[in-house]
């Protein structure tokens, strides 16, 4: 797989840390275009060990040559695109020609034609102005810093991290939530810290005037997204199961093989099962587990793959191979996650297998309510007309820290309570009182006008984007693996959040509904993702070393106290707190270590 990094200076003074920056990245460097004006300057760069031929990687430009683009990703729709175009003359079946060829004609409009996930940069000449936009739920990554009248950005966080600081808001998300979360604007002014484009955005970038960013995605000024005028189940069922399979369809025409990962869950199994309807006989399936669990995990799968028709590999790992994993997973990580390993060790068991492509169910716990959060956001706004002294008490008596941390919340609403929640699901026994959030992390502005819609939204910024999304953006570019996520299809999501929610219910019942003939023995499904790894045991037993190393690192630092540290590694070893508060204190070491020595 192929990423981009680039520059754009807006005045001379910054010539001498544009160059800089060109020489740094040279040896990563495969193809560069610099601009007629020395303004602006693109490279597309390769990851180690890939089969991709270096003559394979080049710029694409519009047939006028106004527009050079730099483009990671896949656009579903590009050849719909293109028959819209006044252009007949195609060089090939590269999305990112389309997009080229788009943005001469049509300007950023074009994004909101885009289906796909996607990021680029593209350099207007005629304009000396740079576009930088990436899709609608962030699937594909882009990072960008301000230096000294330049602006710096790239698809690999790492390239832009040498010797940068870590802002004081991600170190207070790390620790409260397990994660750091995107950015819902794009910042006002200038940043020390390495920030992400928002997702849904388009910013634009001039040398003569102010820089302007636009959000596409919701659409602003945006519509009311309304209940849909849908008032009979079995309407509702029939259009939801036409647009997953239409989604699906289009993430199955690609050139390379695509893969399904199975698991016991319900969302896997209906991926795997759509796959191989619409394509009978060619849709292979993969499991993974660790060999030292105690029930024989590939023989279920084996079954659940018998049901749905699929090409089935079950792919044991041993613990031992997993843990000489974990130090290069951690090494790698492009973003902060206390999960980062989770899908570290899915990727890579596939990769190992000669997977390109794999699809993924995440995202539709959040989108059809297995995720808990509904049905306990929906108690906490339910409680919000009894007299608050009342209120606070009720919490209270069922959670201390739950009501420690709500009193904290500006407000009593779907995002805030949805927000306080994961904190408390982060462990409930730990409060990083040294680091309290000052500003809450909010998401995309939205006009949903039903609850349920509401928390779905709140759940999928608010956790699945930021918790394995993230991490599943990353690891690709180490493991020469692509993870594609049907269900973070925007029109899918947007028909999915205005449904009435008088046909949602707690455990999927709109999916198991609109699916019911695919279904087979509940017995053999879950209602969770459940790719376990004994973390815990791991992180006193034999990832103890690599974790005291990374903490000491975290400690000379002075980012958390010392004391502090302390007391979360007694508290941990008198399993007081879970793994997870562990490591979010060991990333931050990770990270320490990239950037501080």
């Amino acid at each position: 797989m192929s990423s981009f990094i680039g520059c754009y200076h807006f005045d001379s003074s910054g010539n001498e840390e544009f160059n800089s920056f060109r020489s740094r990245n040279k040896s990563s460097v495969y193809r560069e275009w610099l601009s007629s004006d020395n303004r602006c300057w693109l490279a597309i760069t390769q990851i180690e060990n890939t089969t991709i031929p270096i003559d394979s990687l080049e710029f694409t430009s519009s047939s006028c040559g106004r527009f050079h683009i730099c483009f990671i990703g896949d656009i579903h729709n590009h050849l719909e695109i293109r028959r819209g175009l006044r252009f007949e003359n195609w060089l090939g079946l590269d999305p990112a020609e389309t997009i080229a060829e788009g943005l001469a004609q049509r300007g950023p409009a074009l994004l909101l034609e885009m289906r796909g996930s996607f990021s680029f940069a593209a350099y207007d000449k005629d304009k000396q102005q740079l576009l930088l936009s990436r899709d609608r739920f962030g699937i594909k990554p882009l990072y960008f810093f301000w230096k000294k009248n330049i602006l710096l950005f790239s698809t690999d966080r790492q390239k832009l991290s040498l010797g940068k600081t870590l802002a004081r808001q991600s170190i207070c998300n790390i620790l409260s939530f397990g994660h750091d979360f995107a950015p819902v604007d794009f910042p006002k002014s200038f940043s020390s810290s390495i920030s992400a484009l928002p997702s849904g955005m388009v910013v634009r970038f001039n040398h003569s005037r102010p820089h302007d960013s636009v959000r596409y995605w919701p659409p602003q000024p945006r519509p009311d997204w309304s209940p849909l005028p849908i008032y009979r189940k079995n309407w509702a069922h029939t259009f939801l199961r036409q647009k997953i399979e239409e989604v699906v369809d289009q993430n199955l025409c690609m050139n390379s093989p695509v893969a399904c990962l199975l698991s016991n869950d319900i969302y896997s199994y209906i991926l795997t099962a759509v796959a191989s309807c619409l394509k009978k006989g060619s849709v292979s399936s993969f499991s993974i587990y660790l060999q030292d669990e105690s029930y024989n995990q590939g023989q279920q799968y084996s079954s659940l793959a018998s049901y749905c028709g699929s090409s089935h590999h079950n792919l044991s790992i041993s613990t031992d191979e997993a843990l000489s994993w974990v130090e290069p997973a951690l090494t790698s990580m492009d973003v902060p996650n206390v999960h980062f390993f989770h899908k570290y060790f899915l990727s890579r068991s596939l990769a190992d297998q000669s997977v390109e492509i794999a699809l993924s169910g995440l995202g539709a716990d959040s989108l059809f309510g297995l995720s808990p959060q509904h049905r306990n956001v929906s108690i906490l706004m339910a409680m919000q007309w009894i007299p608050e002294p009342l209120r606070r008490a009720l919490i209270h008596i069922a959670s201390p820290l739950l009501a420690k941390i709500i009193s904290t919340s500006p407000k009593w609403d779907c995002e805030y309570l949805g927000l306080a929640m994961r904190r408390l699901t982060h462990d409930e026994n730990f409060h990083p009182v040294d680091f309290p959030l000052t500003n809450w992390p909010l998401s995309p502005p939205n006009c949903i006008t039903q609850k349920w819609g509401q928390i779905s939204w709140v759940d999928l910024f608010g956790y699945s984007l930021p918790t394995f999304l993230i991490d599943s953006i990353s690891t690709p570019f180490c493991n020469r693996l692509e993870w594609r996520f049907p269900f973070f299809d925007h029109q899918l999501a947007e028909i999915t959040l205005r449904m009435p929610q008088r046909f949602h219910g707690n455990g999927n019942k709109l999916l198991r509904n609109a699916f019911k003939d695919l279904f087979l023995p509940s017995s053999l499904l879950n209602s969770t993702n459940h790719i376990s790894l004994p973390m815990s045991i791991w992180t006193r037993g034999p990832l103890r070393q690599l974790c005291s190393t990374r903490l000491e690192i975290l400690k000379t630092t002075g980012i958390v106290d010392s004391s502090f540290i302390e007391q979360i590694w007694r508290a941990f070893e008198l399993r007081q707190i879970s793994w997870r508060c562990i490591w979010s204190l060991v990333i931050l070491g990770e990270l320490a270590r990239r950037e501080f020595n």
